[in-house]
């Protein structure tokens, strides 16, 4: 009703409505606008011709667009899918020197990039292309320094959260109810808003991490979420995890085998 009161129709020169769905496929939305937009359809134009064609046809007009049903929080499908890059040019050199930092490894990538995503600052990027922590990588695709420089920019409360996850074996499938339990009986949830409820604040957390690239795999269903932790982010929560636990890593057939003899 909005979308076609007379009021929207004199204020908007142009009006595109798109359906997202949970399936979000960054060229099929931009196919479907582009559409919406020119009343023509596009069957196999790449991203850039897609932009291409909708700039020329905003071509600086006042426009409304609105995103039906939309499920999907992941933050890298939607820096994707906005591509600002042009609004901030100063940051893309300081961006592609980071990247050559990373070694192309696109772990290390993700979770820079959701770090900085959030600030358009010069500095704090400046900040993170310089870092010391760069000068303690020796070895080839050695990315834990990459990774603890991720980790030391969150807040405290979330570096907690995340260093429980070391208690858990590589490739574990987390379920958001059971990680939220344990952070609870911990007492790692409590929150600066006195109304906020710990679970709530728990399944923010668990957001909170994935955005920031430190878990994956993330799948809705429903009532909660699972998700993995990759290996050498596992590896990161133990590190940081040292001063708080020790994981002792038993080998079942050798203990068995001293048992008997």
């Amino acid at each position: 009703m909005v979308y076609n009161d007379e009021r929207v129709e004199k204020n908007f020169q142009l009006k595109m409505w798109v359906c997202v769905s949970q399936e979000f496929d960054v060229t099929r939305l931009a196919k479907e606008i582009t559409s919406s937009a020119t009343g023509r359809s596009y069957g196999d134009l790449t991203m850039d011709q897609l932009q291409a064609r909708l700039r020329r046809s905003l071509g600086g007009r006042k426009f409304l667009l609105v995103l039906d049903d939309v499920w999907n929080e992941n933050l890298v499908k939607w820096v994707e899918f906005r591509g600002q890059e042009k609004q901030y040019p100063n940051l893309i050199d300081i961006g592609n020197e980071i990247v050559r930092k990373c070694g192309g490894v696109p772990l290390a990538v993700r979770t820079l990039g959701s770090l900085l995503y959030s600030s358009t600052e010069e500095k704090t990027w400046v900040s993170i292309r310089d870092n010391e922590i760069w000068k303690l990588q020796h070895q080839e695709n050695d990315i834990l320094p990459v990774l603890k420089l991720s980790y030391d920019h969150m807040p405290s409360y979330l570096k907690r959260c995340f260093a429980y996850c070391s208690l858990f074996p590589k490739n574990y499938v987390l379920y958001s109810f059971e990680l939220i339990q344990f952070w609870m009986a911990y007492g790692l949830l409590e929150s600066p808003d006195e109304d906020e409820e710990l679970k709530e604040n728990g399944l923010r957390f668990v957001k909170e991490l994935w955005s920031r690239s430190f878990l994956q795999d993330i799948e809705d269903h429903g009532f909660f979420f699972s998700c993995k932790m990759h290996d050498l982010v596992h590896d990161l929560a133990i590190s940081v995890a040292q001063s708080e636990c020790s994981t002792v890593i038993c080998q079942v057939n050798k203990f068995l085998s001293s048992c008997t003899s």
